[in-house]
């Protein structure tokens, strides 16, 4: 999509992504985050290779 060519580095979270279903490139992470009984659970999805990438980085820097 045109809008990586200008932010190629850029985080963008985005709620409810179906509704922009052709206007915004493809998702690499899909984060779910679900009540738990303390505080919440926070599951990614990575759904692209540099999704993949993402995960494993954060995974490798996570302290908890």
């Amino acid at each position: 999509a045109m809008i990586d060519s200008y932010l190629p580095a850029t985080l963008f979270l985005l709620e409810w992504v179906s509704r922009g279903e052709g206007m915004i490139p493809a998702v690499d992470i899909i984060i779910q985050i679900d009540y738990a009984a303390e505080g919440r659970h926070i599951t990614l999805q990575p759904q692209t290779s540099a999704g993949n990438v993402i995960c494993a980085n954060f995974l490798e820097n996570s302290t908890a």
